[in-house]
């Protein structure tokens, strides 16, 4: 998914992405790095270091009018994603009331061989930098990128000693005030987390564009998240020679990490932010110690509401000649679609779904269903348990009467029957006959899997079955809905279809459900009607 609808407002790329063919007219090197598809389309292969970087060679040419060279094995910056960062920092000092005319002075750690940072920082605003960085082949390039540029008296590149972080760059490089810092951390903690090995997920795709990244650049003992720590712990010496402390972080699972390590050391006022571009999500956490300064609100990406799309069930034409089979005279399309509607309104009473006609210009038929309680899942298990519960009583019923006229006959052959012996006889029949009656009771005083209804006992309590009907009908006035939906009768291209639409519920799944069991209930249909047929 494209992210670039959550760009920073203010880049210039929002909404406006770089147009390749026009590039290619102007800037031969980039022409010989793009490929064109049958259908005239300019493009570049991502994954292409060389094209990568001329790509970002040219963007920073054509658009800032900077002149930059990169070496092919270290990091290739992509431009929207920094300009969001450059923009935010403006953000930043805005809501702190630092007009952007005046001498801005920030802090750019390890600024990488494009010096991308105070480059644009200087294009775009005059910003002073110093610009820090360890690498030696980076710093090279650097200095001679901020010299390409004629920005020796805005930025000055640092040669940083490895490990070391704010303290080291101030005390070497004072000036009255620093307004802010920023940074783009290693992300990783060791290469196996670099490679992906140990960070991602077996579920997510595999990155859209090559990463040129030198080990120094990449990796850092503890990863971001350590970092961004050490960071925190110069800040707290450094406090009011700041006015922002700024990140970037590669990964989302660090900003609660740092968050709280701010936490940890009373730090109160920060924010974050997100940066988005492309298919690429990175995001910014800034804090100060200056409580006059007004808070910028963390910034994150508003998802539209999507309204989904509703569920669609094709009729198969099948069930259609199966419900006209009972209406031979029927004819017309609309007449269909009128007794398939019919069949629809048994089936929801069956489930014991309300249902309420709606006026509508897009269905022939439209109705608002509500389902209390879930009457529809487990059909065929409910149906072979109710089967089973019949063939039980029916078993035993003929049990009961073989039993009587086995007794009646040994009865009728004897000789001679003792008075004492047949009072005795009759007494046991009759035990047995209540037994079977008690058996029945208990038989039918379960719970009845096909129509959601428990029976209660003709022998049972009286005020117990008053009181079962009060808490029913208590029940009953508090019940929750598990759904409501649109259900809507269409006919497209000769072919009846419904659709269900949701408005609310405790869960889409029931919706779903519900749909399922009328897929099932059409195909059980036009079997009944297909061995119908065939008898």
């Amino acid at each position: 998914m494209t992210l670039n609808k959550f760009m920073h407002p203010r880049n210039i790329y929002f909404n406006n992405p770089p147009d390749f063919a026009k590039l290619c007219e102007k800037y031969p090197d980039f022409k010989s790095h793009t490929l064109t598809s049958s259908s005239a389309k300019v493009n570049i292969d991502f994954k292409d270091p060389e094209a990568l970087r001329s790509l970002t060679c040219t963007l920073l040419k054509e658009d800032f009018g900077l002149d930059v060279h990169l070496p092919i094995d270290r990091i290739i910056p992509t431009v929207p994603l920094r300009l969001n960062y450059i923009l935010w920092i403006e953000d930043l000092l805005r809501k702190s009331d630092i007009p952007l005319d005046r001498q801005i002075n920030g802090i750019d750690i390890g600024c990488g061989s494009s010096c991308i940072y105070p480059l644009l920082g200087f294009k775009l605003n005059n910003w002073k930098f110093i610009a820090s960085e360890v690498d030696s082949l980076s710093l090279q390039y650097a200095k001679e990128n901020v010299q390409e540029n004629n920005a020796e008296n805005f930025i000055t590149v640092y040669e940083a000693v490895e490990n070391t972080m704010l303290l080291e760059i101030i005390a070497d490089n004072p000036r009255p005030d620093y307004h802010f810092t920023m940074c783009n951390p290693p992300f990783f903690g060791n290469m196996l987390e670099a490679q992906g090995i140990l960070s991602r997920s077996m579920d997510r795709a595999e990155p859209k564009s090559v990463c040129t990244a030198a080990e120094i650049e990449c990796i850092a003992d503890g990863g971001e998240v350590e970092f961004v720590k050490r960071m925190i712990q110069d800040s707290l010496k450094l406090r009011h020679k700041v006015l922002w402390f700024t990140s970037m972080v590669g990964k989302k699972a660090s900003l609660p990490l740092i968050k709280q390590d701010l936490h940890k050391h009373k730090i109160l006022h920060f924010t974050t932010t997100e940066f988005c571009q492309g298919r690429t999500m990175r995001w910014g956490v800034a804090w100060t110690f200056h409580d006059e300064v007004e808070i910028l609100p963390p910034a994150k990406r508003s998802k539209p509401s999507k309204e989904r799309p509703p569920l669609r069930i094709p009729v198969p034409q099948k069930y259609i000649e199966k419900v006209l089979s009972a209406h031979p005279k029927v004819k017309g399309q609309l007449n269909k679609v009128k007794f398939f509607c019919r069949e629809v309104k048994k089936c929801l009473k069956n489930l014991e779904i309300t249902f309420n006609k709606m006026q509508s210009t897009t269905a022939l038929y439209q109705y608002q269903v509500t389902a209390t309680k879930n009457t529809w899942s487990k059909q065929r298990q409910k149906r072979r348990q109710n089967e089973r519960m019949q063939g039980d009583t029916i078993a035993e019923t003929d049990a009961q009467q073989q039993h009587t006229e086995e007794f009646t006959n040994r009865c009728a052959n004897k000789d001679a029957v003792d008075i004492r012996e047949t009072e005795k006889s009759d007494q046991k029949n009759e035990l047995l006959k209540k037994d079977h009656m008690i058996d029945n009771d208990l038989l039918n005083s379960g719970y009845d899997t096909m129509s959601g209804v428990a029976h209660t006992s003709n022998h049972g309590d009286k005020s117990q079955t008053i009181e079962g009907a009060a808490v029913g009908q208590s029940n009953a006035d508090k019940m929750d809905f598990l759904f409501k939906c649109v259900l809507a009768i269409k006919m497209e291209d000769g072919n009846i279809l419904v659709e269900l639409s949701w408005i609310d519920g405790k869960s889409r799944e029931f919706m779903h459900q519900f749909g399922q069991y009328l897929k099932n209930f059409f195909k059980r249909e036009i079997s009944v009607y297909i061995q119908q047929q065939l008898l």
